[in-house]
């Protein structure tokens, strides 16, 4: 007599139980994952801009700015020569401006060297209440300073 070799249904069941067990204890640390990189990666976008608007500052021999709002988690990159808007840029739903200091009605001015007018620091937060901080020093250099 011929023994089929396949699986019982009992152990499938266990198999997709073990599973849905693993999904369950893994989904809390990817969703918080989540939210973690999508604030690293707000970070990061806004430290190019900010160098790209320095990059534009000294390339063009004016002054630009980078106008952030905090009440719509936004920011412009401003020619404040002929105020025209070059970009704009809307954060993550998830990801918001908590705090800037330093910086005379949240603008971060380069002058055609490249240096800012005032140094400061922009401060993001995600929906989970961690923070990545950006550093701007005088020279016009950016530091993402990780917590």
């Amino acid at each position: 007599m011929r023994r089929n070799h396949g699986f019982t249904i009992t152990e499938i069941l266990v198999v997709i139980s073990i599973i849905g067990v693993i999904s369950l204890i893994a989904t809390p640390s990817l969703i918080h994952y989540q939210k973690k990189s999508k604030l690293k990666s707000e970070a990061r976008i806004l430290a190019t801009n900010l160098r790209l608007a320095q990059q534009f500052a000294i390339t063009e021999q004016n002054r630009y700015a980078v106008e952030l709002s905090l009440l719509n988690g936004s920011y412009d990159i401003v020619n404040l020569v002929t105020s025209e808007v070059i970009k704009s840029i809307i954060l993550d739903p998830e990801v918001d401006i908590a705090t800037t200091t330093n910086l005379t009605n949240n603008i971060i001015q380069f002058n055609p060297t490249g240096a800012v007018l005032e140094a400061g620091t922009i401060a993001l937060i995600n929906t989970k209440h961690e923070t990545s901080t950006l550093e701007i020093k005088p020279s016009g250099f950016v530091d993402i300073l990780e917590q």
